[in-house]
């Protein structure tokens, strides 16, 4: 579970999965924090998925994957200065671009290549790049951003870096 410590208080509050509460995280086992676009919330991924902390209220909003029902194992997030979450997952790399509330734009990269979520159909959509073979990641684990705006991926096909663009 995730713990809340206010030291100067003395005060300690725990955040744990309980399958019949659907406000609690999606499972107790978390592997990966990351702070969300604003400095009152912070991502938490779980070999289940992803939940979005309120650090001060604990209120957790669970992050409804369109693609995979909630269900994918979380190695590790990353928010690019674009405001760009990299989730490493089993299934592959997802962005998910939080800029606004209402809006965003889902893509994936995985060992078939890059595809795009389309929000109108729900379905997702193999994108053409011609550097796309070298772009395919494979059992990835470990996504870290730099100040250049680059996006390094850990793989089992070496380290792979992605230059991003507002």
């Amino acid at each position: 579970g995730l713990m809340k410590f206010d030291i100067k208080n003395d005060k300690m509050e725990s955040l744990y999965h309980d399958k019949n509460n659907k406000n609690s995280l999606t499972n107790s086992y978390i592997t990966s924090l990351e702070h969300g676009i604003d400095d009152n919330n912070i991502c938490v991924g779980t070999i289940y998925g992803i939940n979005v902390v309120n650090k001060s209220s604990l209120e957790i909003n669970r992050f409804e994957s369109i693609l995979y029902d909630n269900s994918f194992f979380v190695y590790n997030m990353e928010l690019d200065n674009l405001n760009n979450m990299w989730i490493s997952t089993k299934r592959g790399v997802f962005i998910y671009n939080q800029k606004t509330n209402k809006e965003y734009d889902l893509y994936l990269i995985n060992n078939e290549g890059i595809k795009e979520y389309n929000k109108k159909e729900k379905k997702m959509y193999n994108l053409n790049i011609e550097e796309e073979k070298d772009m395919k990641i494979y059992n990835n684990e470990f996504v870290l951003s730099d100040s250049q705006n680059n996006i390094w991926i850990s793989s089992s096909k070496g380290v792979k870096k992605y230059s991003i663009k507002e």
